[in-house]
């Protein structure tokens, strides 16, 4: 699964704690170099497009695009990874917005759901808002037990392919081609495990999006929500001090150094 923090720091406070001997996770937040030569892990797999879902949509909670005429939203998948730092000083240093939908552990296990956000909560004081399924694919069962999380289901309009094996040159000419299409509103799907990502094609992307007119916007402000915490998270608290109950698979968290 993927859940969606849209702040940085929040998202790399909860791997760190999480994941503190993830190779990855123990360079998140270096930036690193565009000549830098690295693969992105071989269990990252290309999302195809959304698969229909009108009837689901008409229940208000599957979103694949933004609300209002103008507005295109950047996301990312498969974070954290290296390159999470350089997009998001990108994106920043540029005035612009984009999402990251952070991975769940899924992939090696299977764990309670329940106790998974008892422990976002502890770590952040708050729970995540947006869902985004692997590959967009959903179900009515998926969308039963969401509902009842208060989850609401970001899905996206256009791909730039990057994690679908095709060239740079063609996830530009994608950009290129969609940017034509202003002031329709968009929602973005991008992979920030690729150094392409990074430093060509989001670059290219921001640049052709500008110039045609579009507003590039955070997944709550492409909902037309406001900008208060509760409109990011579905609670919002503060932090816990690290106790006793911290635990993973029964045995207590170590002390942070």
């Amino acid at each position: 699964m993927w859940i969606i923090l849209e702040s940085y720091f929040l998202i790399t406070l909860l791997l760190t704690l999480l994941q503190s001997n993830s190779k990855a996770c123990s360079q998140l937040g270096k930036r690193i170099s565009p000549k830098t030569k690295l693969k992105p892990t071989k269990f990252i797999q290309s999302s195809p497009p959304p698969p229909s879902s009108s009837s689901l949509e008409l229940e208000g909670m599957i979103t694949t695009t933004c609300k209002s005429s103008g507005d295109f939203a950047l996301t990312f998948d498969d974070g954290p990874f290296i390159f999470q730092s350089n997009i998001s000083n990108y994106l920043s240093d540029r005035g612009v917005n984009g999402t990251f939908f952070i991975n769940g552990y899924n992939w090696a296990c299977i764990y309670d759901e329940n106790i998974v956000e008892q422990l976002k909560h502890k770590i952040l004081g708050v729970t995540p808002k947006f869902f985004r399924p692997p590959y967009g694919e959903i179900n009515q069962n998926n969308l039963n037990i969401l509902k009842k999380r208060g989850y609401q289901i970001i899905n996206w309009s256009m791909e730039s392919g990057d994690a679908n094996g095709i060239s740079t040159l063609e996830s530009n000419k994608r950009y290129d081609q969609i940017s034509k299409k202003f002031p329709i509103p968009q929602i973005a799907l991008n992979h920030e495990t690729y150094n392409t990502t990074a430093f060509e094609i989001i670059p290219h992307a921001i640049k052709v999006l500008q110039k045609s007119g579009y507003r590039l916007v955070s997944i709550s402000d492409c909902l037309g929500l406001e900008s208060s915490l509760h409109d990011f998270y579905g609670s919002v608290g503060k932090p816990q001090k690290r106790d006793s109950s911290w635990t993973c698979q029964g045995t207590p968290a170590s002390s942070p150094n």
